[in-house]
């Protein structure tokens, strides 16, 4: 009972952990849309390529999407505004969809999201935009599931087992002792004594076998008795 209410219940929450962060991902990667689209859409509707734009674009980005690491590059490759350090590395893709790719840095099945993404988008007449969103925020909340799943996991562990002892010690385990004392003392000469066992399983059914066999070993021996007796005063 222990074993498995242990592993059921662990599972149960690792799952539940993993349906988490796949939907926190899933949340991070809209908002990162989001913000593709919001450059896309200035880009569009300043000069392509000029550095006030640039500027602008580097205080709104800052301003709206929390991001300080970023980099927008012209289609040959010149970099036409960037700010803060680009991770080294391709990392895990993540997403690839209307011409958004996502990079996860860090994290896996057991260490949980990683420490960061990476964003890089197609941006029409321009180039390409790459920005870095920080996770650990993610991760601090993340954490905090976990924490409260494993209490609950605990309570509710702690629960079952109880319960399931109980009912084991009531429906198998006590049925199978008052058998083995019946047996005992039926070995020692109480040919009359029957196990007093009610339950409906199959304990319940062997109990049921033994008292019948009891019954007919007493009527035997007792039969035995007779005839001996017999044989004797003859």
């Amino acid at each position: 009972i222990v074993i498995m209410t242990i592993a059921g219940i662990g599972l149960i929450g690792v799952m539940s952990i993993k349906i988490v962060e796949r939907s926190v991902i899933l949340l991070k990667i809209s908002q990162a849309e989001d913000t593709v689209g919001f450059v896309r859409a200035s880009f569009n509707s300043a000069p392509d390529g000029s550095h006030p734009w640039g500027v602008r674009f580097s205080e709104a980005l800052a301003k709206e999407a929390r991001i300080s690491n970023f980099r927008l590059t012209a289609p040959d490759g010149k970099p036409l505004v960037a700010a803060g350090v680009m991770p080294e590395g391709e990392g895990e893709l993540i997403y690839d969809s209307g011409g958004v790719a996502a990079y996860m840095y860090g994290g896996g099945f057991f260490s949980g999201i990683g420490d960061y993404m990476r964003v890089s988008a197609v941006v029409p007449g321009a180039g390409r935009v790459e920005f870095v969103q920080g996770l650990a925020e993610v991760n601090e909340e993340m954490a905090s599931v976990g924490r409260f799943l494993a209490l609950y996991a605990l309570i509710d562990s702690a629960v079952i087992i109880v319960f399931g002892v109980y009912f084991v010690s009531r429906s198998i385990v006590e049925p199978l002792r008052k058998l083995e004392e019946s047996a005992k003392s039926i070995a020692g000469g109480k040919l009359f004594d029957r196990a007093d066992i009610a339950v409906d399983n199959e304990v319940g059914s062997l109990a049921a076998s033994f008292n019948s066999m009891a019954g007919r070993l007493e009527d035997e021996i007792k039969s035995l008795e007779r005839v001996n007796l017999e044989l004797i005063t003859m």
